[in-house]
Parts: structure tokens; C-alpha cells; sequence
């Protein structure tokens, strides 16, 4: 299959990978831990709720409008200046440039192909190895991961240099 392409500015550079690895090293070491303490909440029915209590839990029309206008308004600061712009991107970055989208559904796309393709390959042969479908999967994703943890690599440093001010 073809092999996915990162955009340009995902690549991680060797701070962020050290951050990176890191990150890993606490991950092997966090362990999940449950709660033995029950707590049940009941929630009032929104049929039953005062206008004012809705509006405190839901965005209205009113706030949706204002964060479209924010979204927009972060878009165009970032392709005008993107490297002087003090508006976050995140959860936008597919809305960076044209070729950023378009590059992102490409590779999507590779990862849905190889694991059809492999899919179709064991139904011909007539067996089923989902183990083996994982592993297309993984490869084909791997542009994905790395994007991940270049992006929570960069996060984390810097999260640091604003608490560390």
C-alpha cells in the first residue's frame, strides 16, 4: 500500500522527541485506579427545566454564532501569520491550508484502503486473522501516532515555559 505522508510541520524535532519518550516512560508507569466510593446523581429531564437553567448547561444559538466567529476569526490570523499568531490552532489544524485537509483525508483514506484490501485478501483465501488486520492498520496509522505525540510533545513544553514563567 501506499505509504502515508505527515504534513510538512508535524515531523517532530529532537526536543520533542525527548519529550516524547518521556511521556512513554510515565505511561508504563500510571496505572488506572477506580474509586470506591458510589456516587448517583440524578439529573432533571431538560423538558423540565427553566430557560435559564438550559442556557447554563447548553450553548445557545447566540454562543454558537460567537464561536464560529472566534473559529474563523483564528483561521485567518493563523494563514496570514502563522508563526506570530497568538490564537491557538488546535483542533483546527485540518482547517490550516487546502493541501494540510487535503493531505490529511489522503492519508486517511490509505489507512481505510489497506485495511479493506486486507480485509477483501483474507475473505479470498477464506480466512479470518483480525490480528493481522490490526497490524495493516497500525502500519498504515503510523503518521497518525507520531502527529499525536509530536503535537502533545510540543503541548507539554509549552504548558511548561507559561507555568514556569
Amino acid at each position: 500500500f501506499i505509504k502515508p505522508q505527515a504534513p510538512r510541520e508535524a515531523y517532530p524535532s529532537h526536543f520533542c522527541l525527548q519529550i516524547i519518550l518521556k511521556v512513554i516512560k510515565m505511561r508504563r508507569e500510571e496505572t488506572t485506579r477506580f474509586s470506591l466510593d458510589i456516587c448517583v446523581v440524578f439529573i432533571e429531564h431538560w423538558k423540565d427545566m427553566a430557560d435559564h437553567e438550559k442556557s447554563a448547561i447548553w450553548y445557545t444559538d447566540r454562543d454558537s454564532m460567537e464561536i464560529q466567529c472566534s473559529i474563523l476569526k483564528t483561521i485567518k490570523k493563523n494563514r496570514s501569520s502563522p508563526t506570530t499568531n497568538d490564537r491557538c490552532m488546535r483542533g483546527l489544524e485540518h482547517m490550516r491550508s487546502p493541501e494540510y485537509s487535503e493531505q490529511r483525508k489522503n492519508n486517511k483514506n490509505i489507512v481505510r484502503s489497506a485495511v479493506f484490501s486486507e480485509q477483501n485478501r483474507q475473505t479470498s483465501l477464506g480466512i479470518i486473522d483480525s490480528e493481522e488486520i490490526r497490524n495493516v492498520s497500525l502500519a498504515a496509522s503510523q503518521w497518525a501516532r507520531d502527529l499525536a505525540l509530536s503535537t502533545g510533545a510540543s503541548d507539554a513544553y509549552e504548558t511548561q515555559q507559561n507555568t514556569t514563567l
